[in-house]
Formats: structure tokens, C-alpha cells, sequence
């Protein structure tokens, strides 16, 4: 999956934070386990997870600027 996955989230942009929004038990747990990650040393498994779509946290930054994109791109049509 990996980048594939990050693309598909940042075209679908507005579905995927639509999706986050949805889930925000699940992106706390998410980041609540990236602190403690962290805290004990081993930050570079989440940055590993994160560039391979991975987690959820990814979902949530790519969707962002997916819809930025998206916002751009049809406020350049009107």
C-alpha cells in the first residue's frame, strides 16, 4: 500500500477528512500511542509507519491538503 495509499487520501481529499472526523476516538488513540512511542525512544517506527500510510495521523495531514488542493483547483475554475 504505502504511497498509494497517501495518494488516493490526498485526491479523495474532503472524503477523507469527512472519514477522520468520523473516527476521532480512533485518531486520539492514535496519537495518544505516538506519545508513548516517543517517550520510550522509538519515534522512528511511527515516522516509518507514517511515510508508509500506515496510520491514521497520515490520513488525517494528507486529506488536509487534499482538500486544499481540491479548494484551489476549483476556486481557480470560477
Amino acid at each position: 500500500m504505502g504511497v498509494e495509499q497517501l495518494l488516493i487520501d490526498f485526491l479523495l481529499g474532503p472524503l477523507s477528512l469527512i472519514d477522520v472526523v468520523l473516527n476521532l476516538g480512533a485518531l486520539v488513540n492514535e496519537i495518544e500511542f505516538t506519545l508513548r512511542l516517543f517517550e520510550v525512544g522509538q519515534g522512528g517506527r511511527f515516522f516509518d509507519a507514517l511515510i508508509n500510510g500506515r496510520t491514521f495521523i497520515g490520513k488525517a495531514i494528507t486529506g488536509f491538503f487534499g482538500t486544499m488542493f481540491w479548494l484551489g483547483v476549483l476556486g481557480s475554475a470560477a
